[in-house]
């Protein structure tokens, strides 16, 4: 190895001493990671560094600089931005215009009380109800819970179809579960007396300021503005009633022969119980059709409640053929024949 060096170019040209370079050598044969970048530059009989740059620089304009500008065309960076602009600006005009094709449909097809909805709320809250689940029903079997929940967001489903509710009032139809005042749920504990320690508990929410809707609070939270979820009803959802869903009113749609034979319990947050007999008459709730939580009851509740008590209403869910649960405040509406699976009676716009 050593009579390769005196014929290297760096040493011809008196860059380098041959034995100075085959010394280096042998120091760093053993251990070849340990060289430095300029002894390599020596043992592969390469120019210094600085002369490499040099001659490089003397053989093309190219800069690295100018080279990687070269993967780049001008504004290239504000392009690519201004694309992506672009798709989500697009992106949003169609959202927008599918947002008034649906609205459109809703006020020209959909029920007339919809328009109404629209007008007062504009789509930023949301409409319903708050229920309570029985002490008895939180404990039933998962599985039976879960197939109560699927049969009812299937007949909520063809509801909102009938109705004609479509995207943009139908995604903001909302059921809030209430938790349970402490002490309730012991088996030999009335129906009655159930009822009314939901009312206390109902009414000690209602008195509370409204609370926003859950995404917006988890922000909320996120961003110090509260420590904890506040006690209250949600916005936009009815104050002068609540519903009640315990294992009679489960089981009227786990066994339903049909839309018309479902059913769940509303009850009047106001009534005070009489001390006289209990047996018959209205005690301050009711039995309401399923569907109709999504039309003529929600109807009655918001917009007519001066005009037609609860009482009015569970007398007009006498007559109701079926299980004497509210259909509407009209004899041809309770008695009208009805021949759908899927569609309770009164549900669809009349035709006309």
């Amino acid at each position: 190895m050593e009579h390769l060096f005196p014929s290297f170019i760096r040493v011809i040209r008196n860059l380098d001493d041959a034995t100075r370079l085959f010394a280096t050598f042998q120091e760093f044969e053993s251990n070849p990671s340990a060289i430095s970048a300029e002894d390599r530059v020596r043992f592969l009989d390469f120019p210094d560094f600085s002369t490499q740059e040099a001659n490089i620089s003397a053989a093309t304009p190219l800069r690295l600089e100018r080279f990687r500008n070269s993967f780049y065309a001008e504004f290239e960076a504000d392009t690519l931005k201004n694309a992506e602009a672009e798709i989500s600006r697009r992106e949003d005009e169609r959202r927008e215009a599918d947002d008034r094709a649906d609205l459109a449909r809703i006020l020209e097809y959909g029920h007339p009380w919809l328009r109404q909805l629209w007008q007062e709320d504009e789509g930023k809250k949301p409409w319903g109800y708050t229920i309570f689940q029985s002490f008895q029903w939180k404990l039933e079997d998962p599985k039976r819970q879960e197939l109560y929940e699927q049969k009812q967001s299937n007949l909520f489903h063809w509801a909102h179809l009938a109705i004609g509710s479509g995207i943009q009032t139908g995604s903001r139809w909302y059921l809030e579960r209430l938790g349970l005042p402490s002490g309730i749920g012991s088996d030999d504990e009335s129906f009655l007396s159930t009822l009314n320690q939901l009312r206390k508990q109902f009414n000690y929410l209602r008195s509370q300021p409204p609370k926003k809707q859950a995404p917006y609070l988890f922000i909320d939270m996120v961003e110090g503005k509260i420590d904890a979820i506040p006690e209250g009803i949600m916005e936009g959802l009815l104050r002068n009633v609540f519903l009640y869903l315990d294992h009679s009113a489960a089981a009227s749609v786990l066994d339903s022969r049909g839309p018309d034979s479902t059913w769940i319990w509303a009850v009047d947050p106001d009534y005070e119980p009489k001390s006289q007999d209990r047996s018959s008459g209205y005690q301050g709730f009711l039995r309401v059709r399923l569907q109709q939580l999504l039309n003529h009851f929600y109807v009655a509740r918001r917009w007519h409640a001066d005009e037609w008590s609860m009482e009015d209403l569970w007398n007009a869910a006498q007559k109701d053929p079926h299980n004497a649960s509210f259909v509407s405040m009209k004899d041809e509406e309770i008695f009208a024949q009805n021949l759908s699976r899927e569609v309770a009676t009164a549900i669809k716009k009349p035709e006309v």
